[in-house]
Formats: C-alpha cells, sequence, structure tokens
C-alpha cells in the first residue's frame, strides 16, 4: 500500500513539474512575439526620426562632406577620440584622432572649452568619416 501511495505521489510530482514548465516556454513565446512586435514598432519609429533627420540637414545645407567647426566644452579625452558637447545645440560629439593627433591634445583635460575643425561632416553613428584637422582653445 506504501509503495502505490509513493508512486502516485511521484507521479503527481512529475505531471505538476511538466505543467509548469510547459506553462513557462507557453509564456516565454508570446513574450518573443511581444519583443518582435515592440521591436518592428521601434524601427517604424527610428526610420520615421532617421527621415526627419535627414530632411533637416537638408534643410539646414549641413552636408557629409562639409568641413566646419565645433566649439564647446570638452566631456572627456581618451587621447584616442574627444568628447566635445556643442555650445549651440548642446549636442555631444565624438571626434576620433590619429596617432600623431592622439599624442599632440593628449593635454586637453574635461572643461576645457576648446574649437575643433574637420572635414567629412560630424561625426554621427552613420558618419565614420569626419577628420579633425585642428584643435584650438577657444576665445
Amino acid at each position: 500500500m506504501k509503495q502505490k501511495l509513493f508512486i502516485i505521489a511521484a507521479i503527481l510530482v512529475f505531471t505538476v513539474s511538466a505543467a509548469a514548465c510547459s506553462a513557462k516556454n507557453g509564456g516565454s513565446a508570446s513574450t518573443a512575439a511581444a519583443k518582435t512586435e515592440t521591436t518592428a514598432a521601434a524601427d517604424r519609429t527610428n526610420d520615421a526620426s532617421t527621415a526627419e533627420a535627414d530632411a533637416a540637414d537638408l534643410s539646414t545645407g549641413d552636408s557629409q562632406e562639409g568641413e566646419g567647426t565645433v566649439t564647446g566644452v570638452v566631456e572627456e579625452n581618451k587621447g584616442f577620440m574627444i568628447t566635445v558637447v556643442a555650445d549651440d545645440d548642446e549636442e555631444a560629439y565624438v571626434f576620433t584622432l590619429d596617432e600623431t593627433q592622439s599624442e599632440k591634445y593628449k593635454d586637453i583635460k574635461s572643461g576645457e572649452k576648446i574649437t575643433v575643425s574637420y572635414t567629412n561632416g560630424l561625426p554621427t553613428p552613420d558618419n565614420l568619416d569626419t577628420i579633425v584637422t585642428d584643435i584650438q582653445p577657444a576665445k
């Protein structure tokens, strides 16, 4: 009798465990579907934002091939790159430096106000071809 009771209890525990695991897997399928839907919505939003940003670039005449300067405060100088927060739009720009420039501008400290001259457009995630031509203390 005890043996039958033990077997029934073991089967009951196994059944409950299997049901719990299947419910967990079923939940992850709906979670995966929700994540996919959220990602698709985010992609549509990003596409719309990119289109607006492109239109704004065209309206201001700022092209990827342009030369220019950015005046702002140094947020960080890692040697191979300098992050500058621009005065005019408070946007942070990350300028990469070559080996010679890294040595030349290594003494620039966070908080200093500088003017960065560049070619090939402002640095953005889509434009990694920006070339720093000069960095001077801002007046």
